[in-house]
């Protein structure tokens, strides 16, 4: 009996891993949607702000429109991988459940699974990071932009 009752407690905590990496993405995914999000936003600020007369400005403006449009593939790309490392870690877990169900001896197709969804994961982190960092450069040269344009004269009141 005791065997019969570790056996299912191990199944039980083998099928729970892979939803456990599963939420995990979940959460990697919701942080990054958000971000993507504020940059569609910027993108679309700074392109309402370009409509205006501003010919000093309109160079730095359209600089800063195709970084953050190359921000947002790498951002998309990102997002994607982790919907797929998701797919990848429920398919574990139902191919892993069959087999603890059915008596199936799958265990590299399994293992495959998994480890499938971890690259995907890895994957995905390292595009975010490649964002992170052009997002600083952006922001390095937004703010040397900034600092270089001419200062308006005070106006008399």
């Amino acid at each position: 009996m005791t065997d019969l009752l570790d056996l299912n407690l191990a199944s039980y905590k083998a099928i729970l891993a892979p939803f456990v990496m599963m939420t995990s993405s979940a959460t990697l995914v919701w942080a990054l949607q958000n971000r993507f999000s504020r940059i569609v936003q910027a993108i679309r600020s700074l392109v309402s702000e370009g409509k205006r007369d501003n010919i000093d400005y309109t160079h730095s403006l359209a600089k800063q429109i195709a970084w953050l449009k190359q921000r947002s593939h790498l951002l998309r790309n990102s997002i994607a991988d982790l919907y797929v490392a998701m797919c990848c870690f429920l398919l574990s877990t139902m191919l892993l459940t069959l087999a603890t169900a059915a008596d199936l001896n799958i265990p590299h197709l399994v293992i495959g699974t998994f480890l499938l969804g971890l690259f995907t994961i890895a994957a995905a982190l390292v595009t975010a990071l490649i964002e992170t960092s052009r997002s600083y450069a952006s922001l390095k040269e937004e703010v040397s932009n900034r600092s270089q344009a001419p200062k308006s004269a005070p106006s008399d009141a």
